[in-house]
């Protein structure tokens, strides 16, 4: 869990000083949908503990599996924060790039899978609440993005 956490700070940190390096929309757009990924999974495993949440092999499975794989896409994403600011070439960037999208693209399976096993027992929490049923994961220029669609309601 540190590591995670540490990898967050690094790339939170390479966000925020942007404006030296010209962080680019896709940049922007990824740390956000990892950010959100991860709330939804830290969630998950709240409501599995919580039993609010089918308390199953599977959906515990599940749910380590997918603490995993969002791992997995927040490292390829810190690798690539560290050869941009590390003024790598081109070409290594665009490799690192290439990881995080298959990356990202492994974290929307399995935060659609939690989500549906989340939705199967109605909303699990505030957030579930307070946010539109209809959210889905899209993605635009090869990052995880949460679609137009999904909007907090009025209270």
């Amino acid at each position: 869990m540190k590591t995670r956490t540490r990898s967050f700070v690094l790339i939170a940190l390479f966000v925020v000083l942007s404006g030296a390096w010209a962080c680019t929309n896709w940049e922007h757009q990824t740390y956000a949908s990892l950010s959100a990924s991860k709330a939804v999974i830290d969630e998950a495993g709240a409501q599995y503990n919580a039993g609010k949440i089918p308390q199953t092999k599977a959906v515990k499975a599940a749910i380590e599996h997918a603490r995993q794989v969002q791992t997995t896409a927040v490292h390829a994403f810190e690798a690539y924060a560290v050869a941009k600011v590390a003024g790598q070439p081109a070409a290594t960037l665009e490799q690192r790039r290439q990881e995080v999208i298959a990356a990202t693209a492994a974290v929307a399976q399995v935060v659609a899978d939690i989500q549906k096993f989340k939705g199967a027992s109605g909303p699990t929490s505030q957030l579930d609440q307070l946010l539109d049923p209809s959210t889905d994961w899209t993605f635009l220029e090869g990052g995880l993005q949460w679609e137009a669609r999904y909007h907090l309601r009025k209270i």
